[in-house]
């Protein structure tokens, strides 16, 4: 569907439905096409693989917030391990324990943006049936 199509059955704002198909685009629900002879009109085709989709958000929006955290905890861990003192010593604790969970995130997101859905389901099963 193109954007002027778009516009015309949402009946928002041209600005706002290019707005709305970029964020989109971004997340990979949509994907922007062109067909020949069309010159510079953009056509959208809704993605159909929501596998690829949860795949390519762990990838873009939660592996940039583990990758901050994890920068942030490592520079907390730092200032506080130079401190001698009971607070300072119960905040590095916490500190190690939000480091180890956004470890096991980051393993997480590892096998699930690194593995098909036929690989995570036989996994998943086996770990069913061991239970």
């Amino acid at each position: 569907m193109s954007l002027d199509e778009l516009v015309e059955q949402s009946g928002y704002a041209k600005s706002t439905v290019s707005t709305a198909m970029k964020t989109m685009e971004r997340l990979h629900l949509v994907h922007r096409r062109s067909i020949p002879g069309e010159g510079k009109k953009a056509y959208y085709e809704a993605e159909t693989d929501f596998w690829h989709v949860l795949q390519e958000f762990l990838r873009r929006e939660v592996q940039r917030e583990i990758d901050v955290m994890t920068r942030a905890l490592e520079s907390a861990e730092a200032q506080l391990e130079s401190i001698d003192s009971e607070r300072a010593d119960d905040d590095l604790e916490q500190i190690r324990s939000l480091k180890t969970m956004y470890e096991r995130s980051q393993t997480l997101v590892n096998v699930l943006t690194g593995s098909s859905t036929e690989r995570l389901t036989g996994l998943l099963n086996r770990l069913r049936r061991s239970e």
